[in-house]
Parts: C-alpha cells; sequence; structure tokens
C-alpha cells in the first residue's frame, strides 16, 4: 500500500462516523475499569489533574508546530473552548470518578445507559431539536440493551440493585456530559489538533485549584505501578483520542444521533473482558448487543439530517 493510498485510507476512517463511535466506546469501556482500579491508589482529582497534564503534554508535543502556528484563533476563542473543555473534559472526569469511588460499576453503568435521553432533551430543550418516534424507540431499545449486559439478563440481579450517593453524583457527571455534547454545536471552527488541545489545556486549569487544594488540606496519595498504567491509559485512550473521535462524529452525525452509540460501551466492554480477560461468553451477551445494535439501526434509519 502506497503512502498516498494509506492516507486516504486513513482520511476515509476518519470521516466514518460508526468506526470513530465504535473506537470512542470501546475506549470508554476502558476507563470506567481503569477508575475502578485506580480508586485504591489515587483520589479522583488528583487522577484528573494527571490525566489532563498527560493529554497536554502529549499532544503539544505531537502537534506543536500546528498549535503556535494557531494561537491567535485559539486565544480569540478562549471563552467557549473554556467552556467545552471545563465542563465535558475536567466536570465530567471529576464527578466520573467521584462517583466510582461511591458505587459499583454495574450501577454506573445502568445510570450511564440514560445520558442519550439527556442529550435529546437538551437538544430539544435548546435548539427545538427532536427525533422522529421511531428514532425514540431505537434509543429506548439501546437503553434496554445496554441494562441487559450489565444486569447480566437476570431481572433479580436488577432488582436487588442498591443505588446510593455515588450514582446520583454519576447522573451529574452525565447531565455535564450531555451540556458539552450538545454544546458541540457552537464549537470554535478551528483545526481538531488546537480545539482539542485547548479543550485539554481548559481541563487542566478548571482542575488544577481543586489539586492544589488536596495538597494543602489532604493526604495526597501517589500512584504505584497500576496508578501509573490507569494514568497511561487515560491520558492516550478515553482523554485523547476518544474526545478527538466522540468530536468528529458529532460533526458529522449531531449529538442525537452519535449519544445514541453511548450504549455501546457496556457492551464493548464486556466483549473486551472476554477477549482479554478470558471471561465467559453468554447468551445475555448475544441478546444484549442484538438489541443495541437493532436499535442503533432503527435510530439511523429515521434519521434526519440534522438530528
Amino acid at each position: 500500500m502506497t503512502l498516498i493510498s494509506v492516507r486516504d485510507f486513513m482520511r476515509g476512517l476518519f470521516s466514518n462516523p460508526y468506526f470513530l463511535l465504535a473506537v470512542t466506546m470501546t475506549f470508554w469501556g476502558g476507563n470506567a475499569i481503569a477508575g475502578r482500579l485506580a480508586a485504591d491508589e489515587m483520589t479522583p482529582i488528583s487522577l484528573t489533574f494527571a490525566r489532563w497534564v498527560g493529554a497536554c503534554l502529549i499532544c503539544y508535543v505531537a502537534a506543536r508546530a500546528r498549535i503556535h502556528n494557531d494561537f491567535a484563533e485559539l486565544r480569540a476563542a478562549w471563552k467557549p473552548i473554556f467552556v467545552l473543555g471545563s465542563i465535558g473534559f475536567a466536570g465530567f472526569n471529576l464527578t466520573y470518578y467521584w462517583a466510582l469511588n461511591y458505587t459499583t460499576a454495574i450501577n454506573v453503568a445502568i445510570v450511564q445507559a440514560v445520558i442519550p435521553v439527556f442529550i435529546i432533551a437538551l437538544n430539544f430543550a435548546i435548539f427545538g431539536q427532536t427525533l422522529r418516534w421511531l428514532q425514540i424507540v431505537g434509543v429506548a431499545i439501546t437503553v434496554v440493551g445496554a441494562i441487559v449486559v450489565v444486569g447480566r439478563g437476570e431481572i433479580e440481579l436488577l432488582l436487588a440493585l442498591d443505588f446510593n450517593r455515588g450514582d446520583l453524583i454519576m447522573v451529574g457527571a452525565l447531565l455535564l456530559y450531555a451540556c458539552y455534547a450538545v454544546g458541540l454545536r457552537r464549537k470554535p471552527t478551528l483545526h481538531w489538533v488546537t480545539l482539542l488541545f485547548g479543550m485539554s489545556l481548559a481541563a487542566l486549569v478548571t482542575v488544577t485549584p481543586f489539586f492544589a487544594i488536596e495538597l494543602i488540606v489532604g493526604e495526597p496519595r501517589w500512584p504505584g505501578l497500576v496508578g501509573w498504567l490507569v494514568i497511561g491509559y487515560v491520558c492516550i485512550f478515553p482523554s485523547l483520542l476518544a474526545q478527538l473521535f466522540f468530536l468528529r462524529s458529532v460533526e458529522l452525525v449531531g449529538a442525537n444521533r452519535a449519544g445514541a452509540f453511548i450504549n455501546l460501551t457496556p457492551i464493548l466492554g464486556s466483549c473486551m473482558a472476554i477477549a482479554f480477560l478470558g471471561e465467559q461468553l453468554h447468551v445475555y451477551h448475544v441478546v444484549a448487543l442484538g438489541l443495541v445494535f437493532a436499535g442503533l439501526a432503527v435510530v439511523e434509519k429515521f434519521a434526519r439530517k440534522d438530528a
């Protein structure tokens, strides 16, 4: 394959929202696991601070020429960039990791299943944007599919769940990310790497005072080997690549349709556990996967061009 054909292939992937969203949800599925692994080694504030320090450094080193070239435009558009970065990157991750300290992964996955509903509601409330009824049915089917996999196909397990303050914190995190997803409609017209760096820097600026206060009044916990591996993962995959791919997907298909794919996250997380951790494939995995893909097919089949 020639260099030109490789570039064309990569451009094609970057213009394919379904590929981008599938990869994004895979990385986010791993983010929940990473957050739980880090809970015993780092505070939510420390992990979020380390995450965005790493993301900023990686982004700057990889694209400093482009960032310097676009600096005047970046400075001119700092207000919307700061709002998007502080809400979608810093605010969401702080509350997300905070919630994981008080609740279980299964509770988080169930609560997370409602984020497409939040995005649809905010798009309607702010922009008057609606979905067709069949699309709403499709979103509902994806929610059911996500609940089936996290509940392991057992209604008794779901009924026995004990929701707690961690789940309420998670609802707050999801509202923040829904606001971010809807707000991307008003994002500045900058090169994607400049925009990503700007929002990552905004997230770092937002979380730094919280980290400073924690250092002064608390007892900082320095990560061990697992903690550093988690930091490396969240800096590269959920932070930079997943956020870039989600941003591009919203640009291609809109927040409503992109948001519906979020219910792939627990499904793909389960697939990773089967592939890499030796967990067993069960009937409920297949049923859940079928439900989510059926729901997404309905959403896409009846999509409006502006949805």
